[in-house]
């Protein structure tokens, strides 16, 4: 099994998993599995954005980079646990603005699930990478007509983009690298997410300490393990 250290980002930055990483400003983030009991924290989150896995291989994928195996629930018989899991999370958080990253194969069960959470549902097409080629969309719920414009634009630019023009708490149910941490950061606002994997995590912790923003020294006694 290849083993996939991320440029050894968590040997900096050692990553726990299940241990909350929390900041000054009291942004969270949580090596955690999007299956386990949902962290408290993130109902603190009022724009989420996330780029979850987009279909059974890319979720098999996710746990194969993270050297673990698929939960057991009894057991994973299809992607639909998962977005059914992901959505489940959303109404529990309420989020005043979500926006979630999707391939063609399940637009259209995303589009459903995020009508029954918001009055308006909005896809924009969208790419990563920044490779037209690579086609990809965002899906914006929100409870208020919005008038924003992120047509054809890179997923990366997309973030960046609500991270100027929005405002509230962002988070990631799976924060990856930290592109969305990083955006809430440069532009001062606080942050939440979890992600998987530790070794992806730990990316996010150092990308952030690049931009000078790190964790709080004495965590104890802070809010952000429990679990609901």
């Amino acid at each position: 099994m290849s083993d996939w250290t991320y440029g050894g980002a968590i040997d900096r930055w050692p990553v726990e998993l299940d241990k909350p990483i929390i900041y000054p400003d009291s942004s969270t983030l949580m090596a955690h599995d999007i299956f386990d009991p949902m962290p408290e924290f993130l109902t603190d989150i009022e724009v989420l954005f996330t780029d979850g896995p987009w279909n059974m291989g890319n979720l098999r994928s996710f746990y194969t980079k993270n050297n673990s195996e698929l939960p057991v629930l009894p057991c994973i018989l299809g992607f639909d646990e998962f977005y059914n899991r992901l959505f489940e999370c959303i109404a529990v958080i309420e989020p005043k603005l979500c926006f979630l990253e999707i391939g063609k194969e399940f637009l259209g069960e995303y589009m459903v699930n995020l009508k029954r959470l918001f009055r308006h549902v909005t896809v924009y097409n969208s790419s990563y990478y920044h490779k037209r080629k690579n086609r990809c969309y965002v899906v914006q719920g929100s409870q208020k007509r919005l008038n924003l414009h992120f047509d054809d634009m890179d997923e990366e630019e997309i973030i960046a983009a609500v991270g100027k023009c929005t405002e509230g708490a962002m988070g990631d149910l799976c924060m990856g690298r930290g592109l969305v941490a990083c955006a809430a950061a440069k532009n001062e606002r606080r942050f939440y997410g979890t992600e998987l994997n530790p070794r992806r995590l730990a990316v996010c912790v150092e990308r952030l300490a690049k931009i000078g923003v790190m964790p709080a020294r004495e965590a104890d006694g802070l809010r952000g393990s429990k679990l609901i």
